[in-house]
């Protein structure tokens, strides 16, 4: 102690060693709890008890009073801000709806973890004014880094760098007490954990306080999209984030004064943004714009003007505000990363479907001046397709698409500029959002449906005339000649109920050339099967299939087959194939050989065309080459072909498929192809029900269809169509997801990071089935917006925490005799004041029960007297954690600070505050059945059992009124009263399935019950169902059907 001696008024004089020891013998400040400014005690009242506690003297009091220290030297004096900040936190807060108390007959379990997470707020607000100012750089950095990882390397990088920057100017001499202070607070111990800490509960609150200022962070979203501005950076990231949070703190504190300001970078902006005050601005550029906040907090004469942006150029992914920086401590090995901070805004759902349609959009590469117009096209799609009736549906992955197109159409003014943002965001941002961009490059734009030959197509009445139809649109392509080329179709139709007749057609490929048609003419409907109306059409009508190679088809004339011969451009014949044949071997078509050739589209043939069959007017044809589909149905024969004509040929077909020969329709005539209200046959209108199966594809289920040929052949168009209907699929089941989960957003991060590979998607969930895995692996996905998990690695989780949300399993907050399905989700207001994504699974060994009581007072097993009542009220639920959590594989390798973890979570059962067990989690998912129903005879008053028939029901059951007795053994079936309390219900129902039964004692009445095999000392609880009017005897004998096949040692029947 001697060298306190040397401490003066204002100076410590002496060796810098003894100085050092001195800052070392101070005591730990951070403890120290500070008295907030008045404008911070709405939010202090409105926190959540465990949440004020942690903020006033848990993890998060420390961090923010060491930081405070540690920086305090470098904060400017801000007394406008610090007031003006606490009044909007506390007016945020008080938001209805934004903080919701937590109470255990909604919440259960997780009572203590609802409500907004200012934690950090009032932390710092009960740490200091610096520390306030802290607060207000973990919002910037918060917002300017989506990726939580990055924030806390740049808080890792700042914190030493500070310590570091004070050690050295410790060297000196002389200091006065604040740098002495400043040695001390280098000297306390800031983990990284910490720190992971504090960017999470204030990225919880950004959240929170979006949601409550949503008008005024729209409108300047709507401004900022337009320009494109940095927060400046140099070398050193130190210098340059102290740097721009003092430019800010000064900015906004000169505004709040009423001064003016003008920008100069991004900070003051991305400030304002964060902290969610909002001065009037005045934009400066092809006209003066001035927008008015109106903001309560800011005064009217706090004017800021942005002039000095750089205008945002068309596919700029630097949009708004952003910040560059190298970041040193985010891997454990390497050179700095280099990274652009973009802030993680919060999107709906409803809000998703419009970036998606602007994705879609920039995949195909369609003008920003035609949104409108493309929207419209989508419309007239839906409209289409819907046509289809009876079993089918239009496909729903596209409804997604529409839905947003039809918002865009009908919104006016403000929020169709939001609207067009959202769109336009999904352009720049969202070019991975469905499909890769290496599959965008290969893929026929619009579906294909822009494309002349694929409208020609679809326009059809058939399949049959489709397959020809395309055929004929290649061969035409392809450049091919009337007397070179032949279009074959094989067909079956019914003769009558015993016998299918096959039928052959031949199709001319090209129009013939004459004086008497004009060869532009279309070909004409020649269906030879009977009209059918659309709706009529089964879908899965079957196709045969046929040999590839070496058939020998014997035909012959078919009365009434159609036969169309000059002057007609076109020409179209048919046969039926007969058992019995006369005709002599030169009369039959041949086709001796038929085989793939390889890199090519086509296959090597040796066919002929008996001269006698009069289909050209020269000599018996040979043809040798043949372009068909897999099922080898419809074939397009070719002859003639020269050096060179093959390779043509297949250069010519394979543009067309790839919509690159020639320029795609207009979209208005594309529009008036889709339009049906003056459709007729043979119009130039596409066929609602070729459209829907183009659409939807092959039924997994049934790989033979009616429109399997013409798929086939149009595999190539539809290739791209089919991957960015896999994504819609799976944005299908997010949309349905979120419907149910109330107030839930997305990370607008998920729009650059895409969902095409989604592994809760449709790639790998083929049936889409909602389970409890695929859900939690979505929701962390679209929270988050990188997170990609396996969903067989959470099977086992039973909540999610991230951001200010919890997703919980919502058979832990129903009353266990509801049917909840197991994969359904309740979002929750909060967190678990954990980093990173926290998925909550159950420990894996056995859950622990208390010891039975020793005293023999502490059962009285009284005899069951019918009334059900609640006995447990003083049950309550508790969610705690154990020390074990796990990192997650997510991908992101190397990175010091892991983002995702199963963390081993325990909810155990209270009884007046006393432990009493925890809870196997698992037994909640059991599938078996559990649930008791209330006779409906009884429901209705009519049931009539007698007196002495319930007496010696009531007779085989015991009252079980407290949490002793459940753990004893009862001497018969415990009827465990709870009634209407369903935390003590579903506790009840749990817990007596894990403790052991006594090898000794089994109780008289369920000894009596068969035994099938179970095992002799399980324990099993029922769950009656709620309601006052109950038969006894009719329960008692529901309960003896339900225990005919697995009879445990105890039963126990919750009441």
């Amino acid at each position: 102690m001697a060298s306190l001696g040397k401490i003066t008024n204002s100076l410590i004089q002496g060796v810098n060693e003894n100085t050092i020891a001195l800052a070392n013998l101070n005591f730990d400040f951070s403890i120290i709890k500070l008295e907030a400014p008045k404008e911070y005690t709405a939010l202090g009242k409105a926190l959540g008890g465990a949440r004020r506690e942690n903020a006033e003297y848990g993890t998060t009091h420390r961090t923010a009073r060491k930081l405070g220290a540690l920086f305090e030297a470098l904060i400017p004096s801000i007394p406008g801000v610090v007031a003006a900040y606490g009044k909007r936190s506390s007016q945020i807060i008080q938001t209805p709806g934004l903080n919701p108390s937590g109470n255990v007959e909604h919440h259960g379990a997780f009572s203590e973890f609802v409500g907004a997470d200012a934690t950090s707020i009032w932390a710092a607000a009960t740490s200091g004014s610096t520390a306030i100012g802290i607060h207000l750089l973990a919002c910037m950095l918060a917002r300017a880094f989506g990726d939580p990882a990055q924030a806390t390397s740049v808080w890792a990088e700042l914190v030493s760098d500070r310590q570091r920057e004070i050690m050295h100017e410790a060297q000196n001499p002389i200091l006065n007490l604040a740098q002495i202070a400043a040695v001390n607070a280098a000297n306390q111990q800031i983990s990284r954990d910490d720190l992971r800490c504090w960017d999470a509960s204030v990225r919880a609150w950004l959240q929170t306080a979006d949601s409550a200022m949503q008008k005024e962070c729209i409108q300047l979203k709507l401004i900022l999209k337009n320009i494109s501005l940095p927060v400046t950076a140099g070398a050193n990231l130190y210098r340059d984030v102290i740097r721009a949070w003092k430019q800010a703190l000064i900015g906004l504190e000169c505004l709040l004064k009423g001064e003016p300001q003008s920008v100069t970078d991004g900070a003051i902006l991305l400030a304002i943004s964060a902290w969610h005050i909002f001065p009037n601005l005045i934009v400066l550029g092809s006209e003066i714009k001035k927008i008015d906040f109106g903001d309560s907090v800011m005064s009217p004469e706090g004017l800021l003007t942005i002039g000095i942006t750089t205008e945002r150029e068309g596919n700029d992914l630097n949009s708004g505000i952003y910040w560059s920086v190298a970041l040193s401590h985010y891997r454990y090995y390497g050179k700095p990363m280099q990274t652009t901070g973009k802030a993680d805004t919060r999107l709906t759902m409803d809000e998703l479907h419009l970036v998606a349609l602007g994705s879609l959009l920039r995949i195909w590469s369609a003008p920003r001046a035609q949104f409108e117009l493309s929207a419209q096209w989508f419309v007239a799609l839906w409209k289409c397709v819907s046509r289809v009736k009876g079993s089918l549906q239009p496909p729903q992955w596209l409804r997604i698409i529409v839905n947003a197109a039809e918002q865009f159409i009908e919104a006016t003014g403000t929020l169709k500029k939001e609207l067009l943002s959202l769109i336009d965001f999904g352009y720049r941002r969202g070019r991975n959002f469905l499909t890769r961009s290496s599959v965008n490059s290969s893929s026929v734009p619009w579906f294909g449906l822009r494309c002349r030959h694929i409208l020609e197509s679809l326009s059809s009445e058939d399949a049959e005339d489709c397959a020809v139809e395309y055929m004929r649109q290649l061969a035409k392509s392809g450049g091919l000649e009337p007397d070179r080329a032949l279009i074959t179709y094989f067909s079956t139709t019914e003769e009558d109920l015993m016998r299918k007749i096959d039928v052959h057609s031949y199709y001319s490929a090209v129009a013939r050339r004459n004086g008497m048609v004009d060869e532009t003419d279309p070909p004409p409907s020649l269906s030879n099967v009977p009209d059918l109306e659309i709706d009529d059409i089964d879908p899965k009508a079957q196709v045969p299939s046929i040999s590839g190679c070496g058939e020998d088809v014997e035909l012959r004339s078919r009365e009434g087959s159609a036969r169309f011969r000059r002057p007609s451009s076109w020409e179209h014949r048919s046969w039926t194939s007969s058992r019995v044949s006369s005709w002599a071997e030169r009369d039959r078509l041949k086709c001796y050989h038929l085989s793939r050739i390889e890199n090519s589209v086509l296959c090597d043939c040796l066919a002929i065309l008996p001269t006698k069959l009069d289909w050209f007017p020269k000599m018996s044809t040979q043809f040798t080459k043949c372009f068909t589909d897999d099922l080898k149905i419809i074939r397009l024969y070719i002859t003639g072909f020269k050096d060179g004509d093959q390779r043509k040929f297949e250069t010519a077909i394979a543009r067309i498929r790839s919509g690159k020969s020639d320029p795609l329709v207009s979209l208005d005539e594309a529009i008036s192809f889709l339009k049906l209200e003056d459709w007729e046959p043979n119009s130039k209108k596409l066929n609602p029900l070729l459209l829907w199966q183009y659409l939807e594809g092959l039924d997994p289920s049934d790989p033979r269809c009616w429109m399997k040929p013409v798929l086939n052949l149009m595999e190539y168009e539809r290739k791209g169509m089919e991957s960015i209907s896999e994504a819609l699929k799976s944005l299908d089941f997010a949309q349905k997801l979120y419907k149910g989960l109330d107030g839930a957003t997305v990370s607008s991060a998920i729009v650059e990071r895409g969902i095409y590979d989604a592994k809760w998607g449709m790639r790998f969930n083929q049936v889409h089935q909602f389970t409890r895995s695929a859900v939690f692996s979505c929701i962390a996905m679209m929270e988050t917006g990188q997170v990609n998990l396996e969903a067989s690695k959470l099977d086992h989780v039973f909540a999610l925490s991230y951001g200010n949300s919890l997703f919980v399993s919502s058979r832990l907050l129903s009353d266990p005799y509801k049917n909840v399905p197991d994969h359904a989700v309740t979002r929750i207001v909060g967190n678990v004041g954990r980093p990173g994504l926290s998925l909550l699974v159950p420990p894996s060994t056995e859950a622990l029960v208390r010891p039975l009581s020793t005293s023999y007072r502490a059962v009285n097993y009284e005899p069951f007297d019918g009334n059900r009542e609640d006995n447990f009220k003083g049950t309550t639920l508790h969610l705690s954690f154990t020390s074990h959590q796990f990192p997650l594989d997510y991908g992101a390798t190397g990175i010091i600070d892991h983002q995702v973890f199963l963390v081993e979570s325990v909810i155990s059962v209270h009884d007046a505050g006393q432990w009493v067990a925890d809870l196997d989690v698992s037994k909640i998912f059991d599938e078996r059945s559990h649930r008791i129903p209330i006779s409906r005879p009884r429901r209705r008053g009519i049931c009539q059992h007698g007196d002495d028939a319930k007496q010696v029901a009531l007779d085989k059951f015991s009252s079980v009124d407290t949490w002793e007795e459940i753990l004893d053994t009862p001497p018969s079936i415990g009827i465990i009263r709870a009634h209407r309390n369903w935390p003590g219900r579903l506790a009840a129902s749990i817990v007596p399935s894990q403790k052991l039964a006594d090898d000794d004692v089994i109780s008289d009445e369920t000894n009596g019950f068969e035994n099938n095999g179970s095992s002799p000392h399980s324990q099993r609880a029922f769950v009656l169902e709620n309601g006052d009017d109950t038969c006894w005897v009719c329960v008692h004998r529901r309960l003896q059907n339900m225990l005919a096949r697995d009879t445990p040692s105890q039963v126990y029947l919750v009441t």
